[in-house]
């Protein structure tokens, strides 16, 4: 588990150095701000199991997920999963939000073509790390939506993806977020992903 806190002010950073000091497999790594671009590049410089997996700091998964996923995994470069959407209030408001398509082993491009569902989170699937180190697969720094590009890279790369009916990753929706509001930044940053 890498934890990186990226110039958090609250006590967030105290926080993990207390889990890291109890858990030998949580990696700690606080930085100045960043940006979430530079904070996913960062955890991807020192990952080293086999798959990758983001999750945001202010969402969580299902219970049992890491372990369902394990069970799953059947050597693919993406496995795709429902997500759940949560409020502010706790309560699950859409389940599942984004739902894959029933498939098994097809080639990265057939899966964009013929079942792609929408979804460019990079919270929605888990990714062989291999996959992302051959190809030098990054996120673009200082943009909003910098997950899009990189998730319609790795479909271009990958070799075989196959999705889980399972809801994974539960999507706390947070009305103060970065992506619960548009500006020009936001505006420029789709231009430039696209």
């Amino acid at each position: 588990v890498i934890c990186i806190n990226d110039g958090s002010t609250d006590n967030s950073n105290n926080i993990l150095e207390q889990y890291a000091q109890r858990y030998p497999n949580i990696k700690h790594l606080s930085q100045q701000n960043q940006g979430i671009g530079a904070t996913r590049n960062n955890g991807l410089d020192i990952a080293t199991g086999k798959y990758i997996f983001f999750i945001d700091s202010d969402d969580t998964l299902a219970p049992h997920a890491i372990e369902n996923l394990c069970y799953s995994i059947n050597n693919e470069d993406i496995v795709y999963f429902n997500i759940i959407i949560q409020n502010d209030k706790g309560e699950i408001t859409q389940r599942p939000w984004y739902k894959t398509h029933p498939v098994k082993n097809v080639s990265g491009k057939d899966y964009y073509e013929h079942y792609y569902n929408g979804n460019v989170t990079v919270w929605s699937g888990i990714y062989k790390r291999d996959l992302l180190v051959r190809r030098n697969l990054k996120f673009l720094l200082n943009v909003y939506y910098e997950d899009e590009l990189f998730t319609i890279q790795a479909l271009c790369f990958a070799q075989n993806v196959s999705t889980l009916q399972q809801s994974i990753y539960i999507y706390r929706k947070n009305l103060s977020s970065i992506t619960s509001r548009f500006t020009n930044k936001h505006a420029q940053s789709l231009l430039q992903i696209c």
